[in-house]
């Protein structure tokens, strides 16, 4: 059975989906004449008007003893094709019926009935006629259970953020024929250098780095790591978006059970992902970005005496 309030990104955009396919579904229910409900790109072939669903971010908004306390917000596209008076009077009208519909009776629920946000918040529908759509973001509050974490007995003093960037590397790719054999790629430095690329793919990067002192003789190192996960839209299918976040979330389930990454830095804490797009090689992609702060210890140099 599955905790109260968790879930994933995929399971929270499957859920809205089924329940706005359903409602087009129905003769008399309000969104009947919408086409088709997607997630992700829209495929060429799409019949319009048509909604489609879109991860925007994960965001841990608070930790406790035991869980986390995370938003998972969702962007709601509904487009219509043509350009006549009618199309932009349907577009206002589903735009109000998913607004009515997702505010007043939804609560999302896993396959075993469970409720997967203890909260939903909805941003205004936001409407662009000349582009004959409208769009609205979906914030869910969730909880997410603190996983055992794998904690080295010592902390290595004065480790480079290199020497972290490599233990987390080393890490990830222990994993690359089983939780990450999804991946035709797990790398280790900016790729668009490489002369072969295949996806999907996974990067490991270093954002930036801060020394803080502190009064005990010591520093004290942050370093904040971004992974990113490319996948090829290709088709556009729903299955190919589906796969992606499978993907993210494996590389999510890693990072937030490994605390010190092998004895290279003192604590780690995973704060969130950014989801989206980019284009490589005029191919789009599907883009994840989740970060990782991390806190190394460094010893003071002594100061000699004049």
């Amino acid at each position: 059975m599955s905790a109260e309030y968790e879930a994933s990104m995929l399971s929270l955009i499957s859920s809205v989906r089924n329940k706005l396919f359903d409602e087009s579904k129905n003769s008399s229910g309000s969104l009947y004449g919408i086409k088709q409900v997607k997630r992700g790109f829209l495929p060429t072939n799409t019949q319009f008007p048509v909604i489609t669903l879109t991860p925007t971010s994960e965001r841990v908004i608070k930790v406790t003893s035991d869980c986390k306390h995370v938003t998972k917000s969702i962007r709601l596209f509904i487009i219509a094709h043509g350009g006549e008076s009618d199309d932009v009077k349907d577009i206002r009208k589903y735009g109000e019926a998913v607004h009515e519909k997702i505010l007043s009776d939804y609560k999302p629920v896993n396959n075993d009935g469970v409720e997967m946000a203890y909260a939903t918040d909805f941003t205004r529908m936001e409407y662009e006629e000349r582009g004959m759509s409208a769009e609205m973001e979906i914030v869910f509050y969730c909880l997410e259970s603190e996983p055992e974490r794998t904690i080295a007995s010592t902390v290595t003093d004065n480790a480079s953020v290199n020497t972290v960037s490599d233990a987390i590397y080393s890490h990830l790719n222990e994993h690359r024929h089983t939780t990450l054999n999804g991946f035709s790629q797990i790398l280790q430095e900016d790729w668009n250098r490489l002369k072969e690329r295949a996806f999907p793919s996974l990067t490991v990067a270093v954002d930036d780095q801060v020394n803080i002192d502190r009064s005990s003789g010591r520093e004290q190192t942050d370093m904040t790591f971004r992974f990113d996960v490319l996948s090829k839209v290709g088709s556009a299918s729903d299955s190919i978006l589906n796969k992606h976040l499978v993907l993210t979330d494996a590389v999510k389930g890693l990072i937030v059970g490994n605390a010190s990454w092998g004895g290279a830095c003192s604590d780690s804490q995973y704060t969130g992902i950014s989801y989206g797009t980019t284009v490589v090689d005029e191919a789009m992609l599907y883009a994840s970005q989740l970060e990782l702060n991390a806190s190394g210890r460094h010893t003071k140099p002594q100061s000699s005496a004049s």
